[in-house]
């Protein structure tokens, strides 16, 4: 599982209340059908987490901003880290 790319975007007309930060990222390996797929950013989880049908990208929710500089992690049965992290929100 390799993620290339990350995206922060504040959310003016959310699904859902709580959810202020939507996080998109491309690259591959992102298989929601081989086990359960989570992330974080940081300490904080990404919630409504959803994948591409060929895998190559994922969309979910923060609740809030999280610190700069927080890592990334994905993973199915154990996060890694991905290398990327948050840089502020477009």
């Amino acid at each position: 599982m390799t993620v290339d790319s990350v995206k922060f975007e504040i959310l003016a007309d959310s699904p859902a209340p709580e959810w202020t930060i939507r996080v998109s990222a491309q690259g591959t390996g992102f298989d929601a059908r081989a086990a359960l797929f989570r992330g974080s950013v940081g300490d904080q989880p990404i919630e409504g987490l959803i994948t591409s049908d060929d895998g190559t990208a994922f969309s979910g929710y923060l609740r809030a901003a999280p610190p700069m500089g927080a890592p990334l992690f994905v993973g199915h049965h154990e996060s890694i880290d991905t290398g990327l992290t948050f840089q502020g929100t477009t």
